[in-house]
């Protein structure tokens, strides 16, 4: 299936179809340990100490989180940041492609290399999103906003600078869930767990928006427009931005 998936090669039609089935029943065993887990674990236990009425105590704290500025910023920015990043990062294979020259044998290479950048981005955003709040959201969003420019720049005449570039907004976007998250749990303390799930709710409809949006952009013949617009919306979320110190600098805990 992934050598199906990737660009610029098509599925070994020498193999006969039940070539695969040795690799399929392997699947099907896991799958079915994970269907009977459901069966055999024990029941998860809720404390409603804090919500008597059960479900119903919900619903006044939803609507009180509903109307939260700061945590609806904050959602608008992380649909922004997502739809910038996966109109680009969906088609990042044909933008290595076109502007790259980066064939199917060394996309994997590339794509490796892209993990390995997420790997260290996480690490270092962790290490200041907690003590350096303002200061980890300015890093994360100028790294987006240089890697998309540096996609859209360097995309006619240095091959190189766009493989950088893509490396770098590996690192870039790996960071931005981990300063979003935290910041939606200090916008937020006293419904933190509600929050939360709005923010999830916001990030999904980046996914879709920003793969949509490249896609358009693709069937256009835009491609080469969408890392500089994502670089322009990043920049424009970077602009307006205001994160919250931490919940002792600023939020007072919630009286019990």
């Amino acid at each position: 299936m992934a050598q199906a998936l990737q660009p610029g090669t098509t599925p070994p039609r020498h193999r006969r179809p039940h070539a695969y089935r040795p690799r399929q029943q392997p699947l099907g065993s896991v799958q079915l340990a994970l269907l009977g887990l459901a069966f055999v674990m024990p029941p998860l236990e809720v404390d409603r100490g804090d919500h008597p009425e059960g479900r119903s105590g919900w619903l006044p704290l939803l609507a009180l989180t509903i109307r939260s500025r700061p945590l609806l910023k904050l959602c608008s920015l992380t649909v922004l940041l997502v739809v910038a990043y996966f109109a680009v990062y969906t088609y990042i294979s044909l933008i290595l492609d076109r502007f790259a020259g980066v064939t199917a044998d060394h996309l994997a290479v590339v794509l490796l290399l892209y993990g390995l950048a997420g790997f260290v981005g996480v690490w270092a955003i962790g290490k200041i999103a907690d003590a350096f709040p303002q200061r980890a959201a300015l890093v994360t969003m100028g790294s987006l906003v240089v890697s998309f420019a540096g996609i859209g720049l360097f995309a006619s005449w240095a091959p190189g600078g766009v493989v950088a570039s893509v490396i770098l907004l590996g690192a870039a976007f790996s960071a931005t869930p981990v300063f979003l998250q935290a910041t939606v749990m200090r916008v937020v303390p006293q419904a933190s767990d509600v929050a939360s799930s709005l923010y999830v709710v916001a990030f999904q409809i980046g996914i879709a928006g920003g793969s949509l949006v490249g896609g358009l952009a693709v069937d256009g013949g835009l491609l080469g427009v969408v890392p500089w617009a994502a670089a322009v919306v990043v920049t424009l979320g970077l602009l307006t931005l205001r994160v919250p110190l931490p919940a002792g600098a600023e939020v007072p805990a919630p009286v019990s």
